[in-house]
């Protein structure tokens, strides 16, 4: 009988320079990334209780619709609205200078306020929005509520 040959096979080597090449690499982007880690802190201090508010935020509002101006605010705890309408649906001419004696009204009970939020209804023409500002904004050179908050 014969004896079969074996066949012998040769495992092939791993090639570790790549992997070795990888890490290096790897190591080197640590230590300059914990270099530069140092500077990016930002050194900062927990705020404390703040002092509570003496006066009550107005919470000024005007909604523009296309049948005229909705404002609302705070007053003595509760809220206030006034409809400000224009008579036509939908309005072609649009009561700024009602808007603009609420305004006035509302700044000498409330001096210190300075924001109103502008909220218009779609379909709304863009002179409506732009006469409710410049109503709210200033009474000749007194300015009322100077700062604008246009919302969605």
């Amino acid at each position: 009988m014969r004896r079969r040959a074996r066949l012998t096979v040769d495992t092939p080597e791993v090639n570790l320079v790549p992997l070795l090449d990888m890490v290096s690499l790897l190591i080197q982007m640590l230590l300059v990334s914990a270099q530069f880690g140092a500077f990016a802190e930002v050194e900062s201090q927990v705020a404390g209780p703040g002092a509570p508010m003496d006066t009550e935020n107005l919470g000024f509002d005007i909604r523009v619709a296309t049948d005229g101006y909705v404002a609302s605010w705070t007053e003595g705890g509760e809220r206030k609205e006034r409809a400000l309408g224009c008579g036509a649906n939908p309005c072609t001419e649009w009561n700024g200078a009602g808007l603009a004696a609420l305004a006035q009204e509302l700044k000498r009970s409330h001096p210190a306020e300075r924001q109103v939020v502008v909220t218009p209804d779609p379909g709304v023409p863009f002179e409506g929005i732009v006469t409710a500002m410049d109503a709210v904004r200033s009474a000749g050179e007194t300015p009322l509520f100077p700062d604008l908050v246009v919302s969605p």
